[in-house]
């Protein structure tokens, strides 16, 4: 368990206690204070530490005593590594073995290409590295920012944290090369995703109840929609087509879920899946070349009661006039209409509004409570009204309902949901914004200022 998933849990121990009114805010401030003086290392042990006694304890003047001697613990602890020199890396005593041999042949220049290719994230993080072995000065670790959840609000978080594979990106290219053409003519036709996040500086999503990737065509928000779907192997009804390095890339992919209120680890819940656009617009084609072909059945429906009803009457010669005789004997039946006849041999034509109309009904209908969704720009087809309404809808299931939302979009509607975390994938490094921030919602703000006159 790393330092962020002990630091996590015993964010969630501090919220349920303060929760069940075992501790205060104040004494919860107390216990996180110490975390900003400590490096990871003991960050770590103090967490570890505190944990337990969170859980089994009711009284805050205990916790608070414990506190203080985990503090002295981990004090000790540090005084002690700090006078023994700690530990120290092993220098390499010689030089390298040499140059690889020649049989990689092909599949190392595939490979260099490969690199070639990297974006300038790397390439930064490469030099820094390399610096920092040439004996530079290393910087400070950045400190640790603890927030308090005041609402103890974790439960739905069943995906917390995704990882990317973009430091071991070569090694995946070069299985795939080998794969495709062997260690000396190895090939990859198309690197993707590889490349796509590792331009961007992203290697770790954080998530909360509703997350949002937000950026234009080709910033890969909705290919990093697909691949936590796929990892976590959710439901889907729409094929991803996915490229050769898609597989390799997804499965090197780490994933970190959840905690409930005592710390234990939660599941993926089932029923999750993603729903895309595709998915939207084949329901309400369906639902329409359904409503077309039950049309036809209706007319052809209204010739056959005629005939049935008033004409002679069926012979039954063999198990192809079975059909036959008993759509005669219902209509010729005291007890049914002529409409009901019609509505019972040709069916019932589901009722359909607008494009706009018919998928919020889509969404109302599919999206479930206690699940995880993944939601490929669920906007398209919605008016801006329309838009507001599945906002409404989403926020229910989220912040009522227990459910997840990770979400592809460009609506500033959508990307001003309450509490929601926006990941900006057109901004290099990628970051965590406010929705106000983005250059679409920016677009927007200017063309109504421009215009602001006419609003008056």
């Amino acid at each position: 368990m790393g330092n962020e998933d002990k630091l996590y849990i015993l964010m969630q121990e501090l919220n349920r206690a303060n929760k069940k009114g075992f501790i205060t805010r104040a004494a919860m401030e107390q216990v996180l204070a110490p975390l900003a003086g400590m490096n990871e290392k003991w960050q770590d042990s103090y967490a570890e530490e505190m944990i337990p006694v969170l859980r089994t304890s009711e009284d805050e003047e205990e916790v608070l005593v414990r506190m203080r001697l985990c503090v002295q613990l981990v004090s000790e602890g540090a005084v002690m590594e700090s006078a023994g020199g700690g530990k120290r890396a092993l220098e390499p005593e010689g030089e390298d073995a040499g140059e690889e041999g020649s049989s990689r042949g092909a599949g190392q220049n595939a490979i260099k290409k490969h690199k070639g290719r990297m974006g300038a994230g790397a390439q930064a993080r490469k030099a820094q590295q390399n610096s920092a072995e040439n004996g530079a000065a290393k910087q400070p670790a950045a400190e640790t920012k603890i927030h308090i959840d005041a609402d103890g609000g974790d439960t739905g978080i069943y995906l917390y944290r995704f990882t990317l594979p973009i430091q071991e990106e070569d090694e995946l290219y070069t299985e795939q090369a080998i794969q495709n053409g062997g260690p000396r003519f190895g090939y990859v036709d198309n690197a993707y995703p590889c490349g796509l996040f590792d331009r961007k500086e992203l290697s770790e999503i954080t998530f909360s109840k509703i997350t949002i990737f937000y950026g234009g065509n080709g910033s890969g928000k909705s290919t990093l929609l697909n691949l936590i779907a796929n990892r976590l192997e959710l439901n889907r009804v729409a094929p991803h087509n996915s490229g050769e390095m898609f597989g390799r890339y997804k499965d090197a992919c780490e994933y970190v879920l959840g905690h409930d209120e005592e710390g234990f680890s939660l599941r993926i819940p089932s029923g999750s899946r993603i729903i895309t656009s595709d998915d939207v617009f084949d329901y309400m084609l369906a639902m329409r070349t359904r409503n077309d072909e039950i049309s036809e059945g209706r007319q052809s429906a209204k010739v056959d009661y005629a005939k049935l009803k008033y004409g002679e009457s069926v012979k039954f010669k063999s198990m192809d006039d079975y059909e036959k005789m008993r759509q005669q004997l219902l209509a010729r039946s005291r007890s049914v209409s002529r409409r009901q006849f019609i509505c019972r041999t040709a069916g019932q034509e589901v009722e359909l509004g607008s494009n706009g109309e018919t998928a919020l009904a889509y969404f109302a209908s599919k999206i479930k409570s206690k699940v995880l969704y993944c939601l490929d720009e669920p906007e398209n087809s919605l008016s801006p009204a329309m838009q507001l309404e599945l906002v409404k809808l989403l926020e229910k299931r989220a912040y009522e309902e227990e459910c997840q939302l990770i979400m592809a979009t460009h609506s500033p509607f959508l990307l001003a949901m309450k509490g929601a975390r926006v990941y900006d994938l057109d901004a290099c490094p990628a970051k965590v914004r406010h929705w106000w921030e983005l250059e679409n919602v920016r677009v927007y703000y200017e063309f109504f200022r421009e215009h602001g006159a006419l609003f008056g």
